[in-house]
């Protein structure tokens, strides 16, 4: 059996690899892809590792990746350093 997603939120850390084809989670869902729908300015911002590219649907968690998918930081964690407000 082949894994469809990637780590839990509060498992990801600075230096990790998150990409698209292995997607983070947050509250037992797949973290959103905000590079998805975004314009090329917000888009290069997060290639370079400046703006979140990985969103939570049921709170506020991000993770910033480069364009390799390397984790930058979680400068907003909503749940504060780690995700606990799991369901």
């Amino acid at each position: 059996m082949s894994c469809t997603t990637g780590p839990d939120f509060e498992d990801v850390d600075r230096g990790d690899t998150v990409t698209a084809a292995l997607p983070p989670r947050c509250h037992g869902a797949t973290m959103r892809d905000l590079s998805e729908d975004t314009d090329p300015e917000t888009r290069a911002a997060m290639d370079a590792g400046l703006h979140g590219r990985w969103q939570c649907w049921d709170c506020e968690c991000e993770i910033y990746t480069d364009a390799n998918g390397a984790v930058t930081e979680r400068p907003y964690d909503a749940c504060d350093d780690h995700c606990t407000c799991h369901r």
